[in-house]
């Protein structure tokens, strides 16, 4: 319920009031054209997300698929230790992107190569490949907000 002003009756309190009601006005114009601009491109996003993630499955399939064969083909326990030993560091850059007024982080992840530091005849082959799947995998599953929008 809209609370009552307590103002003079006066020609001069009336062209005031017009005044704040056009800036008012003009100012929630503003606003909802912005929350319209923000809500198109949060939907862009959302839909090159979901395109992604399709694609991102379908290559993460093939990569466990790999990790079970490996696992069929070794011990667990030697299966861990050669996981335990192939560790490395991956680093993801952060770029902020101004849209409409609010920061939005995009991250990227920089070319990077990771060596295997496990022992190559206690493990199998199908290991050494998963490993490269999902070392290619990783920028997709990071970068994604880099990409152009529509």
């Amino acid at each position: 319920m809209p609370k009552a002003l307590n103002v003079n009756p006066n020609r001069m309190e009336l062209s005031k009031l017009k005044r704040q009601l056009v800036v008012a006005k003009r100012g929630h114009k503003l606003l909802k054209d912005k929350q319209d601009a923000l809500v198109k491109e949060f939907l862009a996003r959302a839909k090159a997300v979901w395109e992604l993630r399709q694609e991102v499955e379908k290559e993460i399939s093939g990569c466990y698929s790999g990790f079970l064969l490996a696992r069929a083909q070794t011990l667990p326990e030697m299966l861990e230790q050669t996981l335990m030993n192939a560790g490395g560091n991956m680093r993801v850059d952060v770029i902020y992107v101004n849209v409409m007024s609010v920061r939005v982080p995009s991250f990227k992840l920089p070319e990077q190569t990771i060596e295997l530091n496990y022992g190559l005849g206690t493990s199998p082959g199908s290991l050494d490949v998963a490993l490269e799947q999902f070392l290619k995998l990783m920028p997709k599953l990071v970068s994604w907000q880099l990409r152009k929008r529509p």
